[in-house]
């Protein structure tokens, strides 16, 4: 789960510092509070570009597919809604944001479940009559999800206020995408824990 306000407590930094340092342990490096301030600015530095990749590696080729009861789990920390996109943007069509269908869910559930669930379910008359199928040709028994594209794939979820836009990632297409634009990784060096952080970036349509 990625947030556009990230908020740290005590037990957050505790499992970031242990993620981190078990990470460098891996690789033959010393915990980094063990390092003085410009040998941690150093390492952090060097740090942004392989787990930049890391990340990217495990958002892109772990991915859920949409038809499938997901293995992965992303527990909202907060009641909100889940911006479920209808299809996917083809080009030269539909301008700015994409139709959305608001799903609500509770502190405690799981999104990836919410999303499968709602995927799952065959579309409205309505749906399969102004949307596009990626999958299925003949029409026969469709689902929701094959109307985002040809493999779409459930990365996480990106957390802004009460509203967690799905992260879809499209193995055919090779595509990156949400219900508001298509997104990216960006590394940052965050002070509260000294290291480096991921965030999504999202290009708008």
């Amino acid at each position: 789960m990625f947030s556009a306000h990230r908020t740290w407590d005590q037990s957050s930094i505790q499992a970031f510092n242990a993620r981190r340092d078990e990470r460098r342990a891996r690789n033959g490096l010393p915990p980094l509070h063990t390092l003085n301030a410009e040998q941690r600015a150093a390492q952090n530095a060097s740090e942004k570009g392989p787990l930049k990749d890391e990340v990217w590696n495990k958002l892109t080729l772990q991915a859920a597919p949409l038809e499938k009861y997901p293995l992965h789990q992303a527990i909202a920390p907060c009641d909100g809604v889940l911006i479920c996109p209808q299809i996917l943007r083809s080009v030269g069509t539909i301008r700015g944001a994409l139709p959305t269908v608001k799903i609500p869910f509770r502190q405690g559930q799981d999104l990836y479940t919410k999303a499968y669930y709602h995927y799952s379910q065959p579309p409205s008359d309505q749906e399969r009559k102004d949307f596009e199928n990626y999958v299925s040709s003949d029409g026969i028994s469709p689902r929701r999800h094959e109307y985002l594209g040809p493999a779409p794939r459930l990365s996480g979820f990106y957390l802004q206020g009460n509203e967690a836009q799905i992260l879809v990632f499209d193995t055919s297409l090779n595509l990156a995408w949400s219900a508001n634009g298509t997104w990216s990784l960006r590394m940052e060096v965050d002070d509260t824990v000294d290291g480096v952080i991921t965030e999504i970036d999202i290009k708008t349509f």
